[in-house]
């Protein structure tokens, strides 16, 4: 069984890649980066490498559709407040990350 709601935290090649996947198993996802652009990038990964699995016949169109509806996109971790798991894959900083997992800590659901 999937988890119902899941976010990641870093919009780049990991983080799209690893939204993607958990979209794919059934998971609604909130991808969440502090930069617009990055977001916009992201977005367009999933969408490139989504069609390039149906051309593979490595998913079928209607699964890849839907897997790219269930991913929303946001600047600021307040919107993982309602998720069961966050995964953080943002670039290699040690303060920015333990700047975001304090965030997290306030932010997410006790059972998280």
């Amino acid at each position: 069984m999937a988890l119902k709601k899941v976010a990641v935290i870093g919009g780049g090649t990991m983080g799209n890649g690893i939204a993607h996947v958990f979209a794919l198993a059934g998971s609604d996802v909130v991808l969440i980066d502090s930069f617009p652009q990055s977001l916009d990038r992201a977005q367009s990964t999933i969408a490139k490498n989504s069609e390039r699995m149906v051309k593979k016949g490595v998913c079928a169109e209607a699964a890849a559709a839907s897997a790219i509806a269930r991913i929303s996109y946001a600047a600021k971790i307040e919107a993982a407040k309602d998720c069961e798991l966050a995964i953080e894959a943002v670039f290699e900083d040690l303060a920015v990350k333990a700047a975001i997992f304090a965030e997290l800590d306030r932010t997410l659901p006790k059972a998280a």
